[in-house]
C-alpha cells in the first residue's frame, strides 16, 4: 500500500509527537505524571491499557484518554501503541478536538504503516479535513476508504462523501452518493430519512422542484419530519422561491417560524421572511398578504413595505394612507418610530411653496459663463410670468460649481428648508447623475436644459430633460442626409474628444440603419490647425457627404481646406507602403463600418480614381451639428461654408411671433442675443410654470405628473412633449447658410 502523503501544514506539530527527542519525552512524562497523580502507580502496564480500553468502550473518554496517554509515555514501543494512539484520535473526534485528532491519526500513517488501523486512520484524517471544511481534501480519502472490502463504517462514509460534494455545490455528485446509500442499505436504516431530506435539497439545486416538494411533503408525515419540521418547511420555502412563487414560499417560512424551537433559528427565519417581503413580493402580492393575515404577523411587515413601494413609485398619497393604516392597526409595533420618520419625510415631499423655483448651475468658476446663460433664460421666463399673472415667484440659485457634491447638498438644503417644489438644472451630466437618487428621495422634480448624458431622464421618475441630445441630432441629421439630400456614401472627420466621439458613433450607426454607408472615418486632435493628412485621404475616397461634429473655431479652419487637399495616386500608394493606414478610433467596432472602408492602396484605387491634375475638384456636402450655429462660422468661414447643413436646438432668426418676442426681450434685458442654453432654460421654466397653473392645490407629486403630461408646448426651441422616460420630444431644426445668413430648411 502506498505510503500516505505527509500533511505539510501540520509538520511543525509532528516533531512534538514523534517521541524521538529524549528531552521532550522527559518533559511530557513529567507533566503527565503530575497531571495524572491520581492514577495508582503500581497498576501493571497491560492492566492500565485494559482499563483504558474499558473506559473507552464505556464512552468515558476523558478517563480513557488519561490512561492511554500514561500508557504511551511509559511504553512508547509497546505492540499496542498504535491501537492506543488510534483510540486517542477517535476520542478527540468525539470531543470535537479535530486538530488533536488529526495529529493522532497522522502518527499512525507516518509511524505505523503496517498497522491494522492504517486505513481507519486515513478515514479519521478525512473526517478531520471535513470538519476543517477542507472538503476537497477529504473527498479522495473517503473514496479510498470505500474502495476496500471491509465491514464497519461504509454507510457513514458514504454520507460524509455526499455531504462533502454538497458543501462544494457539486449537487449532481452528491445526489449520486445519497442515492447509492439508499440502494446499498436497509430502508429501515436510521439514516434513511436524513438522506431523503438531503436528496430533496439536491433536487432543489438541480431545479427538480416537483420531485423535491413531493419528497419533502412525504417527510413531513414521518417521525423524522416531526422532529425536523421547521427545517423541512424552510426547504419548501426555498423551492417555491426558486419557482418564483413568493407567497407560497412565505407561507412555508411562517410554518418554519412556528415550529422553530431554537431562538437563533427563529431569528433566522424572521430575517428570511423580511427579505422575501422586501425583495421578492410585488405590490399586488403585498396587498394580498395584508388581506390574508389582516391584523396578524406578517401583515405589519407587508404594510410597511407597501408604503415604501408606493413611495418609490411616486404614489405618495397612497403611501401615506398605507402607513397611517399601519399605525392604527399596530399602535405598539416596534417599527412605529421608523414609520413615523418616513411619514415626516413624506409630508415634506407633499408640502411645497408655490412661490419658489430652484436652479442648480455653476455661477462661479470656469463654467460660470454657461451657468449664467441658463440663469438669464430662467429669470426672463419668471419676469414675464409674474408680470402676466400678477404673481411673485422667486428664483433660488444653488451654485454647483460643476461639482456633484455641491449640487446634491444644495438640492437637499433648498428642497427641505425652503420647500422648493421644482428645480431647473443642472448644467453637467455628472451632476445630473448625482442628483437623481436625491430627487427620488425628496420627490422633487428637476428639468435639465443642458445635460446630454445618456439615460439621464431614466435615472429617476422626477428627472426631465429639455435639450438637444447628441442622439437626437445625430439621428435627425442622418435622416435628412439620406431622405432629403439623397446622399449615400458618407465620410466623418471628428474631434478626438467625448463630444466628437459620441456624435461620430451615433451618426455612423444611424446612416447604416437607413441604408447608407460610411466610406471613411478620420479624427483630429483638439488644437490642430492643419488637416491635410485627413482631408487628402477623405478626398481620395470622395464621399458624397462629410460630417464634422466640431466647434466654430475648428469648422472655419477645416472648411477652406476641404477643396484644397487632394492626394495624388502615387503619393497615396507611397504613404500606404510606409504603413500609414486610415486612422480610426480604437473604440469603434469594425462591425459598425461598411466593408468598403479601405485598408490598402489597391482597394482605394478600385473604389475611385483620383482627379487629373488641373481638373476641377468634386463637390462634397459638409454636414455639422449644433456647434456650427455661431456667427463666428459665417464671419470667418466665407464662401467655404455656403450650403453647409447642420442641426440646432434653437433658431433665433425664426419669424414665429413668440420666438421674435423672446429674442427681443432677451436682448433688451441683457444687451445680447440669446443662445441655445438660454433658450432651453427659458422653455424649461415655462413648462414648469404652465404645469403650475393647471391646479390651485398642487403638491410635488401632482406637479411631477403635470410636467410629465405636457403636450404640444409651443416653446422657442420648438413644440415639446415628454416621452415616458421624461425625454423631450421635439422637431429638430435643420439649418443651412445662404448668402451669409442662417436659413432653416425644415
Amino acid at each position: 500500500m502506498k505510503r500516505f502523503l505527509r500533511y505539510e501544514r501540520y509538520n511543525h506539530f509532528n516533531a512534538l509527537f514523534c517521541y524521538r527527542s529524549p528531552i521532550i519525552v522527559i518533559l511530557l512524562a513529567g507533566l503527565m505524571v503530575a497531571a495524572l497523580g491520581c492514577v495508582p502507580r503500581n497498576i501493571p502496564v497491560i492492566d492500565r491499557y485494559n482499563l483504558a480500553d474499558q473506559f473507552y468502550h464505556q464512552k468515558k473518554y476523558k478517563r480513557a484518554a488519561r490512561l492511554y496517554t500514561t500508557f504511551l509515555l511509559q511504553n512508547p514501543q509497546h505492540p499496542l501503541a498504535d491501537r492506543a494512539i488510534f483510540h486517542l484520535g477517535r476520542i478527540s473526534l468525539h470531543q470535537k478536538e479535530y486538530q488533536r485528532a488529526f495529529f493522532q491519526f497522522e502518527k499512525i500513517i507516518l509511524n505505523y504503516p503496517h498497522s491494522v488501523y492504517f486505513l481507519e486512520a486515513k478515514l479519521g484524517i478525512a473526517l478531520c479535513y471535513f470538519y476543517f471544511q477542507n472538503y476537497a481534501e477529504s473527498i479522495p480519502l473517503f473514496q479510498e476508504y470505500l474502495r476496500y472490502d471491509h465491514a464497519g463504517q461504509e454507510d457513514e462514509t458514504i454520507i460524509f462523501l455526499a455531504d462533502a460534494y454538497f458543501a462544494l455545490k457539486e449537487y449532481r455528485k452528491a445526489l449520486d452518493e445519497y442515492t447509492s446509500f439508499l440502494q446499498m442499505f436497509d430502508p429501515q436504516n436510521k439514516q434513511t430519512p436524513k438522506i431523503l431530506y438531503k436528496i430533496s435539497l439536491c433536487w432543489i439545486h438541480l431545479e427538480k422542484y416537483d420531485l423535491a416538494i413531493a419528497n419533502l411533503h412525504h417527510l413531513l408525515n414521518t417521525k423524522y419530519g416531526v422532529t425536523h419540521r421547521s427545517e423541512i418547511h424552510q426547504s419548501l420555502a426555498k423551492a417555491n422561491l426558486m419557482r418564483k412563487l413568493p407567497l407560497e414560499a412565505l407561507d412555508e417560512l411562517l410554518k418554519a417560524r412556528q415550529y422553530a424551537e431554537d431562538p437563533e433559528l427563529l431569528r433566522q427565519y424572521e430575517q428570511e421572511i423580511i427579505a422575501v417581503i422586501q425583495n421578492q413580493i410585488s405590490q399586488e402580492e403585498l396587498q394580498t398578504l395584508i388581506g390574508r393575515y389582516n391584523k396578524n404577523y406578517p401583515a405589519d411587515l407587508a404594510l410597511i413595505e407597501l408604503g415604501y413601494k408606493l413611495q418609490k413609485g411616486s404614489q405618495l398619497l397612497k403611501a401615506r394612507q398605507v402607513w397611517e393604516e399601519f399605525l392604527t392597526t399596530f399602535p405598539n409595533h416596534p417599527g412605529k418610530e421608523t414609520v413615523l420618520g418616513a411619514l415626516e419625510k413624506l409630508d415634506l415631499r407633499l408640502t411645497i411653496n408655490k412661490t419658489k423655483i430652484g436652479c442648480i448651475v455653476p455661477i462661479s468658476g470656469d463654467l460660470s459663463v454657461y451657468g449664467n446663460k441658463v440663469v438669464k433664460g430662467i429669470k426672463l421666463a419668471l419676469e414675464e410670468y409674474n408680470l402676466r399673472t400678477n404673481s411673485d415667484i422667486r428664483l433660488f440659485i444653488v451654485d454647483s460649481k460643476g461639482n456633484p457634491d455641491y449640487g446634491k447638498n444644495g438640492l437637499e438644503l433648498l428642497a427641505e428648508k425652503e420647500q422648493i417644489m421644482v428645480f431647473v438644472g443642472p448644467l453637467l451630466s455628472s451632476v445630473a447623475y448625482a442628483l437623481a437618487p436625491v430627487a427620488d428621495e425628496l420627490g422633487v422634480s428637476i428639468i435639465t436644459p443642458t445635460a446630454t448624458g445618456e439615460s439621464i431622464p431614466e435615472s429617476s421618475p422626477y428627472f426631465f430633460r429639455n435639450c438637444l441630445t447628441n442622439q437626437q441630432q445625430g439621428r435627425a441629421l442622418a435622416e435628412y442626409a439620406i431622405n432629403v439630400l439623397n446622399l449615400e456614401r458618407m465620410g466623418i472627420l471628428y474631434p478626438y474628444n467625448p463630444y466628437g466621439i459620441e456624435l461620430m458613433k451615433i451618426f455612423a450607426q444611424e446612416i447604416e440603419k437607413l441604408g447608407g454607408e460610411i466610406s471613411i472615418i478620420e479624427f483630429y486632435e483638439e488644437g490642430d490647425t492643419d488637416f491635410r493628412y485627413q482631408l487628402e485621404r477623405i478626398n481620395w475616397i470622395r464621399p458624397e457627404g462629410l460630417f464634422i461634429p466640431g466647434y466654430p473655431e475648428e469648422v472655419v479652419l477645416i472648411a477652406p481646406q476641404v477643396p484644397f487637399y487632394v492626394l495624388e495616386e502615387e503619393e497615396l500608394a507611397a504613404e500606404l507602403k510606409e504603413g500609414e493606414d486610415t486612422q480610426r478610433d480604437p473604440n469603434i467596432s469594425t462591425g459598425m463600418l461598411q466593408e468598403n472602408i479601405l485598408a490598402d492602396a489597391n482597394t482605394y484605387i478600385q473604389i475611385q480614381s483620383p482627379s487629373e491634375k488641373g481638373e476641377e475638384k468634386y463637390d462634397i456636402q459638409l454636414l455639422g451639428c449644433d456647434g456650427w450655429y455661431s456667427e463666428q462660422v459665417i464671419t470667418y468661414g466665407g464662401k467655404y461654408i455656403e450650403g453647409v447643413v447642420f442641426t440646432s436646438g434653437f433658431f433665433k432668426e425664426d419669424m414665429e411671433p413668440h420666438v421674435r418676442e423672446f429674442v427681443t426681450n432677451y436682448k433688451k434685458n441683457y444687451g445680447c442675443l440669446p443662445d441655445l442654453l438660454s433658450a432651453q432654460a427659458y422653455d424649461a421654466t415655462n413648462i414648469i410654470l404652465e404645469a403650475l397653473m393647471k391646479s390651485d392645490n398642487v403638491n410635488r407629486e401632482e406637479l411631477r405628473k403635470s410636467i410629465y403630461n405636457t403636450r404640444d408646448f409651443y416653446g422657442v426651441t420648438g413644440v415639446t412633449r415628454f416621452s415616458s422616460s421624461g425625454e423631450a420630444i421635439k422637431e429638430i431644426p435643420i439649418l443651412t447658410i445662404k448668402n451669409h445668413r442662417f436659413i432653416r430648411l425644415n
